[in-house]
């Protein structure tokens, strides 16, 4: 990933082999509002330990809300945020469907 980060989520696009990444906290433990995707290399070419260098990473728009721990979907060409904390450790339900996946 492009930064590092704990409490995120991932989802996956089987389609086009992209690993979307959304939200969590940085090492300061502040939420955070960035995605960010990478796309999987085809085939079985790569050992696990060497698959890490292939991945190139990009950023997407970020999320309206910064978030943690948080549920993440992927349906329909959208990213789904559901719930999780936000700023000061306040717990939202509110959702976000407004991702539409980048093109590559």
């Amino acid at each position: 990933m492009l930064d590092a980060r704990a409490a995120h989520r991932a989802v996956a696009h089987e389609e086009d082999g992209r690993i979307f990444v959304t939200g969590g906290e940085n090492e300061f433990g502040h939420e955070m509002d960035l995605v960010e995707y990478c796309t999987l290399p085809v085939g079985n070419s790569a050992e696990p330990s060497e698959a890490h260098s292939f991945l190139t990473w990009r950023r997407a728009a970020p999320m309206n809300l910064k978030r943690k721990y948080h549920a993440l979907a992927y349906a329909k060409g959208k990213i789904v945020a559901v719930g999780g904390f936000i700023q000061r450790r306040e717990v939202t339900r509110t959702v976000e469907d407004e991702y539409q996946k980048p093109e590559q």
